[in-house]
Protein backbone atom coordinates (compact mmCIF):
# COMPACT_ATOMS: atom_id res chain seq x y z
CA UNK A 1 0.00 0.00 0.00
CA UNK A 2 3.04 2.12 0.32
CA UNK A 3 6.23 2.46 -1.53
CA UNK A 4 8.95 0.66 -0.49
CA UNK A 5 11.65 2.05 1.15
CA UNK A 6 14.65 3.75 -1.38
CA UNK A 7 17.24 0.66 0.34
CA UNK A 8 14.42 -1.76 -0.49
CA UNK A 9 13.99 -0.47 -4.16
CA UNK A 10 18.18 -0.53 -4.48
CA UNK A 11 18.06 -3.78 -3.29
CA UNK A 12 15.55 -4.95 -5.92
CA UNK A 13 17.00 -3.49 -8.64
CA UNK A 14 20.05 -5.23 -7.72
CA UNK A 15 18.37 -8.71 -7.70
CA UNK A 16 16.84 -7.78 -10.88
CA UNK A 17 20.38 -6.88 -12.39
CA UNK A 18 22.08 -10.03 -10.79
CA UNK A 19 19.41 -12.42 -12.18
CA UNK A 20 19.87 -10.41 -15.91
CA UNK A 21 23.70 -10.57 -15.58
CA UNK A 22 23.78 -14.26 -15.12
CA UNK A 23 25.23 -15.54 -17.71
CA UNK A 24 25.55 -19.83 -17.35
CA UNK A 25 22.67 -21.95 -15.79
CA UNK A 26 24.10 -25.69 -15.14
CA UNK A 27 27.58 -24.80 -17.39
CA UNK A 28 25.13 -23.69 -20.42
CA UNK A 29 25.29 -20.12 -21.75
CA UNK A 30 22.00 -18.44 -21.20
CA UNK A 31 22.72 -14.80 -22.81
CA UNK A 32 22.03 -14.62 -26.60
CA UNK A 33 21.16 -11.57 -29.05
CA UNK A 34 17.85 -12.73 -30.46
CA UNK A 35 15.67 -11.50 -33.38
CA UNK A 36 12.55 -9.50 -31.80
CA UNK A 37 10.39 -10.66 -34.68
CA UNK A 38 8.77 -13.09 -32.85
CA UNK A 39 8.01 -10.62 -30.28
CA UNK A 40 6.72 -8.28 -33.03
CA UNK A 41 4.62 -11.02 -34.51
CA UNK A 42 2.59 -11.90 -31.08
CA UNK A 43 1.86 -8.27 -30.06
CA UNK A 44 0.62 -7.43 -34.00
CA UNK A 45 -1.40 -10.45 -33.59
CA UNK A 46 -3.03 -9.48 -29.83
CA UNK A 47 -3.55 -5.77 -31.37
CA UNK A 48 -5.82 -7.56 -34.04
CA UNK A 49 -7.58 -9.43 -31.30
CA UNK A 50 -7.99 -6.49 -29.43
CA UNK A 51 -9.46 -4.42 -31.80
CA UNK A 52 -11.60 -6.78 -33.12
CA UNK A 53 -12.78 -7.11 -29.71
CA UNK A 54 -13.68 -3.41 -29.50
CA UNK A 55 -11.58 -2.92 -26.75
CA UNK A 56 -9.25 -0.24 -28.56
CA UNK A 57 -10.39 2.14 -31.68
CA UNK A 58 -9.36 0.79 -34.81
CA UNK A 59 -7.58 4.27 -35.66
CA UNK A 60 -5.17 3.63 -33.00
CA UNK A 61 -3.81 0.52 -34.74
CA UNK A 62 -2.04 2.06 -37.17
CA UNK A 63 -0.21 4.28 -34.42
CA UNK A 64 0.29 1.56 -32.03
CA UNK A 65 2.36 -0.36 -35.36
CA UNK A 66 4.06 2.89 -36.19
CA UNK A 67 5.44 3.33 -32.63
CA UNK A 68 6.83 -0.32 -32.33
CA UNK A 69 8.27 0.02 -36.12
CA UNK A 70 10.29 2.85 -34.99
CA UNK A 71 11.01 1.39 -31.00
CA UNK A 72 11.79 -2.15 -32.36
CA UNK A 73 15.46 -2.86 -31.26
CA UNK A 74 15.64 -5.22 -34.21
CA UNK A 75 17.68 -7.91 -31.92
CA UNK A 76 17.76 -8.16 -28.05
CA UNK A 77 19.36 -9.89 -25.15
CA UNK A 78 18.01 -12.99 -23.90
CA UNK A 79 19.40 -14.16 -20.39
CA UNK A 80 17.22 -15.30 -17.01
CA UNK A 81 14.34 -13.52 -16.26
CA UNK A 82 11.92 -13.80 -13.25
CA UNK A 83 9.12 -12.82 -15.43
CA UNK A 84 6.49 -11.72 -12.21
CA UNK A 85 9.02 -9.44 -11.09
CA UNK A 86 6.70 -6.86 -8.70
CA UNK A 87 5.90 -5.84 -4.97
CA UNK A 88 3.62 -7.98 -4.15
CA UNK A 89 6.13 -11.03 -4.52
CA UNK A 90 8.44 -9.67 -2.43
CA UNK A 91 8.80 -10.11 1.25
CA UNK A 92 10.72 -8.49 3.95
CA UNK A 93 12.66 -10.95 6.54
CA UNK A 94 12.65 -10.35 9.99
CA UNK A 95 16.23 -8.86 9.88
CA UNK A 96 14.91 -6.44 6.85
CA UNK A 97 16.41 -8.30 4.34
CA UNK A 98 14.30 -8.11 0.83
CA UNK A 99 12.97 -11.86 -0.71
CA UNK A 100 11.71 -12.48 -4.03
CA UNK A 101 8.76 -15.24 -4.21
CA UNK A 102 6.83 -16.56 -7.29
CA UNK A 103 9.64 -17.74 -8.81
CA UNK A 104 7.98 -20.44 -10.97
CA UNK A 105 8.02 -18.54 -13.98
CA UNK A 106 12.03 -17.92 -14.01
CA UNK A 107 13.18 -18.94 -17.48
CA UNK A 108 15.03 -17.64 -20.64
CA UNK A 109 13.58 -14.63 -22.46
CA UNK A 110 14.51 -11.02 -23.44
CA UNK A 111 15.50 -9.09 -20.73
CA UNK A 112 14.21 -5.96 -21.87
CA UNK A 113 10.50 -7.47 -21.62
CA UNK A 114 11.29 -8.92 -18.31
CA UNK A 115 12.29 -4.89 -17.31
CA UNK A 116 9.08 -3.64 -18.68
CA UNK A 117 6.78 -6.02 -17.10
CA UNK A 118 8.28 -5.24 -13.86
CA UNK A 119 7.75 -1.85 -14.24
CA UNK A 120 4.34 -2.49 -15.68
CA UNK A 121 3.15 -5.07 -12.72
CA UNK A 122 4.71 -2.99 -9.96
CA UNK A 123 3.73 0.64 -10.00
CA UNK A 124 6.27 2.73 -8.34
CA UNK A 125 5.83 6.52 -8.13
CA UNK A 126 8.31 7.83 -10.55
CA UNK A 127 10.88 8.90 -8.23
CA UNK A 128 11.04 5.41 -6.95
CA UNK A 129 11.12 3.69 -10.15
CA UNK A 130 13.89 6.04 -11.26
CA UNK A 131 15.81 4.70 -8.05
CA UNK A 132 15.17 1.05 -8.64
CA UNK A 133 16.34 1.81 -12.37
CA UNK A 134 19.44 3.24 -11.29
CA UNK A 135 20.35 0.31 -9.21
CA UNK A 136 19.46 -2.04 -11.87
CA UNK A 137 21.33 0.09 -14.44
CA UNK A 138 24.47 -0.16 -11.57
CA UNK A 139 24.25 -3.96 -11.70
CA UNK A 140 24.39 -4.72 -15.29
CA UNK A 141 26.65 -4.12 -18.39
CA UNK A 142 24.06 -4.59 -21.28
CA UNK A 143 22.16 -1.22 -21.48
CA UNK A 144 20.00 -2.55 -24.43
CA UNK A 145 17.27 -3.12 -22.12
CA UNK A 146 16.80 0.58 -21.03
CA UNK A 147 17.19 1.84 -24.81
CA UNK A 148 15.13 -0.64 -26.48
CA UNK A 149 12.55 -0.23 -23.71
CA UNK A 150 9.52 2.04 -25.06
CA UNK A 151 9.26 -0.74 -27.52
CA UNK A 152 9.01 -3.61 -24.82
CA UNK A 153 6.40 -1.23 -22.87
CA UNK A 154 4.20 -1.24 -26.03
CA UNK A 155 4.68 -4.92 -26.23
CA UNK A 156 3.34 -5.41 -22.43
CA UNK A 157 0.54 -3.80 -22.32
CA UNK A 158 -0.60 -4.67 -25.54
CA UNK A 159 -0.24 -8.23 -24.00
CA UNK A 160 -1.76 -7.32 -20.74
CA UNK A 161 -5.08 -5.43 -22.80
CA UNK A 162 -5.92 -8.98 -24.87
CA UNK A 163 -4.92 -11.01 -21.72
CA UNK A 164 -7.55 -8.78 -19.64
CA UNK A 165 -9.94 -8.64 -22.60
CA UNK A 166 -9.89 -12.57 -22.87
CA UNK A 167 -10.53 -13.10 -19.33
CA UNK A 168 -13.48 -10.33 -18.94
Amino acid sequence: SRPPSDAHLVEAGALLACLHATPTVAGCRVHETQSTAAWRNETDRKLQEIIAAGGLDEQYGPRIRCALDRLDPQQAMFGLVHADFCGENMVIDRVGRLRVVDNEWVRIDALGYDLAYARYRWALPCRAWERFRSAYATGISCVESFEALGFWNIVVLVKSAALRLQMD
